[in-house]
């Protein structure tokens, strides 16, 4: 019987991407499942635990911090980050971004999402394509995140199902155009409300 080749690689930011086949039909463990504001979503069986903990909304590099709270590895492969369709809390499925097969979070690991890239897949990609300031590595997507109205953002299962929902507030400048200097996050860091905040991708949250 031919066994499928798998190659792996373990980023400095805690992230095991690899390429080939995945086991991840089954629901991965140590997660909580959760709709609030799914719309008429379908709310899934599978669980996983992931905190969105950071939006910046503003500006060119617009990007979104997942966190894997548990002190467990969790297999994100082929689940997806999704926003919310225009006038209601439902996920844009089509517009989804999905994780690649055997990517997985060390405990307490940190992924940016680079947001609104309309061109490139979806990664990982390397340092010198993510933040300055950011981890060694960033995935991208090609939606973005209101800053004006603030959105319900979506963890999906492989089956397109909503495992957890989070909704962001919007921007507290922005009314007046918006800030890059400033984004919302959790205080405390992945278990507090979201307030404004200094950008820190890929570290802990702090109040001004």
């Amino acid at each position: 019987m031919h066994t499928p080749k798998t190659t792996c690689i373990l980023f400095l930011t805690g992230i095991l991407a690899c390429s080939g086949s995945s086991s991840s039909d089954a629901p991965p463990e140590n997660g909580r499942g959760g709709v609030p504001g799914g719309g008429d979503a379908t709310q899934s069986a599978y669980t996983l635990n992931i905190v969105f903990n950071e939006v910046a909304a503003v500006g060119k590099s617009e990007w979104i911090e997942i966190v894997n709270p548990t002190q467990t590895v969790v297999d994100i492969s082929n689940f997806s980050i999704a926003d919310s369709s225009k006038g209601a809390n439902s996920p844009k499925v089509a517009e989804a971004m999905k994780f690649p097969g055997g990517t997985k979070m060390d405990p307490g690991a940190r992924i940016v999402i680079l947001t609104s890239k309309k061109a490139g897949s979806v990664g990982p990609h390397s340092k010198a394509e993510c933040l300055p300031d950011g981890p060694e590595t960033c995935f991208f997507a090609t939606f973005g995140v209101s800053a004006t109205k603030g959105e319900v953002l979506h963890v999906l299962a492989p089956d397109n199902s909503v495992v957890t929902s989070t909704a962001i507030p919007k921007s507290a400048s922005a009314d007046a155009g918006g800030s890059t200097t400033e984004t919302r996050c959790r205080i405390p860091d992945l278990t507090g409300d979201f307030t404004t905040c200094p950008p820190t991708p890929g570290q802990p949250n702090h109040a001004p």
